[in-house]
């Protein structure tokens, strides 16, 4: 038996690096394309973000009273120096996807709702796509999420790339989803996760169940393996005891749960509760998942920085100056910022930091670049970087404190030393 949903959409989120040196450039490159429109943030129009996060956080990231009838050149000097620029699709509603379309039994039509880039000034970047598939089956939803997020996956490869095809209408001029993406980001997909650590599609998805699914009634087992495979991404015809590998699952009310894992944040609910599919899922979409996207932010920033310490050559003091500068600035501009005064938010957030593992990793830079310090790989007269890693390291300890919920004191000392 199929088990019937009211409504679903998945996001799937592409982490990708430019580099600042060509940051300009590139922002210039995709307002000249025509097919972006820069977003504006305002409390009227954004006002579920501004009401939600912190008057930091969003003073930093959520860029306003930028023109687009400007020029290209006016709008870029307009814009360039935002921590934070957000560009959305102009006309994604023609664009009909289809995954598997050379295996008829297995298609699945979709529909690319939106798509959004997010350019962040320190060269992270993150491709955002929008997608709801026609099928109101939630074995559907399983498989389409599954194979969707492994479609750029062993990248050498390309075949993958070949069971997706984006159309303007269904059946009609099938365009390579590798050539489309390629073409919006004007990235090598093949060179992505050199560093970025990542080969697939980070998961963001909602769906909500028919009340005849899941109610008071649903055997306690069935439901288990519901959530599941749907927290973990597993396909419809996973037969092994998914309970034994669990993800992280929130759950905030009875007929509600989200599931976090190392790649994924799925909401799954119930339309017994009206609210769960009147207004969450427009909540989900818009505070969580800029909550996710900030968290993933910080993920591939951290990696990046790992990657340029471990690239790091001996003696080469310029680079390790320019390292411990762009990690203060990340600090002061990023890290040590105040989220949000939210309860649900901070739980959600904090369980982001936890799953993605932020703070080792934090930890582990500031050890690494202290080693660096210490082993004379730099020079020891040089004066700032010292400074500058000292600040960094006391920014960290202040931030686990009093920013990170349930730290004891005991703990974060033998992390430290």
């Amino acid at each position: 038996m199929r088990l019937p949903i009211k409504y679903h959409y998945s996001y799937f989120i592409l982490p990708f690096i430019i580099n600042q040196n060509n940051y300009n450039e590139y922002l210039k490159n995709i307002i000249n394309k025509g097919c972006f429109k820069k977003i504006n943030f305002s409390k009227k129009n954004n006002a579920n973000l501004y009401i939600t996060f912190s008057k930091n956080l969003t003073s930093n990231l959520l860029s306003g009273n930028s023109n687009n009838k400007h020029n290209s050149k006016d709008l870029l000097e307009n814009i360039k120096n935002n921590n934070l620029n957000v560009f959305e699709y102009n006309n994604p509603a023609s664009l009909v996807g289809v995954l598997d379309f050379e295996k008829d039994e297995n298609t699945i039509y979709f529909d690319l709702q939106n798509i959004k880039l997010y350019i962040f000034k320190n060269g992270v970047c993150f491709l955002v796509l929008k997608t709801n598939i026609t099928s109101q089956n939630f074995e559907d939803v399983l498989d389409f999420n599954y194979r969707f997020k492994e479609v750029i996956s062993n990248l050498n490869n390309l075949n993958k790339f070949q069971t997706i095809k984006l159309s303007d209408s269904k059946h009609d001029s099938l365009t390579s989803f590798k050539d489309f993406i390629e073409s919006l980001i004007d990235v090598d997909l093949n060179k992505i996760s050199d560093y970025t650590n990542m080969e697939n599609f980070y998961t963001f998805s909602y769906t909500c169940l028919e009340n005849s699914v899941w109610n008071e009634k649903t055997d306690e087992n069935i439901l288990t393996n519901i959530i599941q495979k749907y927290m973990k991404v597993y396909s419809s015809s996973y037969n092994a005891d998914v309970a034994l590998v669990g993800a992280d699952i929130k759950s905030e009310y009875e007929y509600r749960k989200i599931g976090l894992t190392k790649v994924s944040s799925n909401l799954l609910c119930s339309g017994i509760d009206p609210y769960n599919f009147g207004y969450l899922p427009v909540e989900y979409e818009t505070t969580y998942l800029f909550s996710y996207i900030l968290a993933l932010f910080y993920k591939i920033s951290l990696n990046f920085f790992d990657k340029r310490l471990f690239n790091l050559k001996d003696n080469d003091k310029a680079s390790f100056k320019k390292i411990v500068k762009d990690l203060n600035d990340f600090n002061k501009n990023f890290w040590s910022v105040d989220i949000t005064n939210s309860q649900r938010m901070t739980v959600y957030f904090n369980g982001l930091i936890k799953i993605l593992n932020l703070n080792n990793l934090y930890l582990s830079i500031i050890t690494k670049i202290n080693l660096i310090y210490k082993e004379n790989k730099i020079e020891e007269n040089s004066t700032n970087i010292k400074r500058l890693t000292i600040f960094i390291f006391t920014i960290l300890i202040i931030y686990i404190i009093f920013k990170i919920g349930g730290w004891k004191w005991k703990y974060i000392l033998e992390q430290i030393y």
